[in-house]
C-alpha cells in the first residue's frame, strides 16, 4: 500500500495479484487490474462491472509497489521473479518488464529518480542482492551489490 506521489488522496493497494488505485475522498476505485483469473464466473462478473482484466501479467503475489516521483508509472516486484513497470492510463498497462531476483523470497522496489530503480531480493542460493536499474536498459542491472547469505 502506498500513496500517489503527486495527486492528493490517491491510494495504491496490492492484494495477491490485484493492483488497485483508490480515491479515498470519494471512496471510489479508479483503477483495478486483476492479473490472474481462474474462475469464469469472476471474469463474467468483472466484465459486467466494466472492470479491466487480464490473465497473464502477475501470476503470483505482488510483493512491492512503488510510484515514480512524477506519478506517471509504478513499478512492481512479484513472487514470479519479475519486475514490471505499469502505466494505469495506458491501454496495455505493462509498459516494460524484466527478470529480477531469482528467489521466491520477498523482494522490494523503490524509485531512485526518474530513470533509475533500486530493487532488493535474493538469488537462488539465498544470497542477498541489491540491483540498480536504468529504465533505458531495464534487462541488465547497471550495478549489482551482493551482501551476504540468508539462512532460511
Amino acid at each position: 500500500m502506498c500513496w500517489h506521489p503527486s495527486a492528493e488522496h490517491l491510494l495504491t493497494t496490492a492484494s495477491f495479484t490485484n493492483l488497485s488505485l483508490w480515491d479515498v475522498l470519494s471512496q471510489q476505485e479508479l483503477f483495478c487490474k486483476l492479473y490472474f483469473i481462474t474462475s469464469l464466473t469472476l471474469i463474467a462478473l468483472l466484465s459486467f462491472m466494466n472492470v479491466v482484466t487480464a490473465n497473464s501479467d502477475h501470476t503470483e503475489v505482488i510483493q512491492s509497489v512503488s510510484w515514480k516521483e512524477d506519478g506517471t508509472v509504478l513499478a512492481t516486484s512479484c513472487k514470479d521473479k519479475q519486475l514490471r513497470l505499469i502505466d494505469p492510463r495506458a491501454s496495455t498497462c505493462i509498459v516494460n518488464s524484466c527478470s529480477s531476483h531469482q528467489s521466491i523470497k520477498d523482494s522490494r522496489t523503490v524509485w531512485l529518480n526518474n530513470d533509475r530503480i533500486l530493487t532488493t531480493g535474493f538469488d537462488a542460493a539465498r544470497l542477498r542482492q541489491v540491483y540498480i536499474r536504468d529504465l533505458r536498459h531495464l534487462n541488465e542491472p547497471m550495478k549489482i551489490l551482493e551482501l551476504d547469505c540468508s539462512t532460511g
